[in-house]
């Protein structure tokens, strides 16, 4: 049952996550103060493949590289998150093993 409230909860955060880059998205802009007739816009992005985060950016270098660092913090989240639900996993398994032998 509490496999079943991790699992919920992570996609929660996944969704509001996701709420908030788009909503970043849109009020950034508005925030920052460009040249008169300048427009930018960047992007982040960070794929895991196993355990090897690979990180990428487009756009102006001002706005790729806090993207970067945050999708790669994001990305260390997730690992960290992953090996821990490992971790329980494996304590929930021998806890049952015990129990049911």
């Amino acid at each position: 049952m509490r496999i079943f409230h991790i699992g919920f909860i992570l996609i929660v955060i996944g969704f509001i996550m996701a709420f908030a880059a788009a909503l970043l998205l849109v009020l950034l802009p508005l925030v920052q103060q460009l040249p008169e007739g300048v427009s930018g816009i960047g992007g982040a992005g960070c794929i895991i493949l196993f355990f090897i985060p690979i990180c990428f950016g487009f756009g102006p270098q001002a706005f790729v590289w806090p993207l970067i660092i945050a999708t790669l913090v994001l990305a260390v989240a997730a690992m960290v998150i992953g090996y821990a639900i490992y971790r329980y996993s494996i304590r929930i398994a021998k806890e049952f093993r015990k129990e049911y032998g």
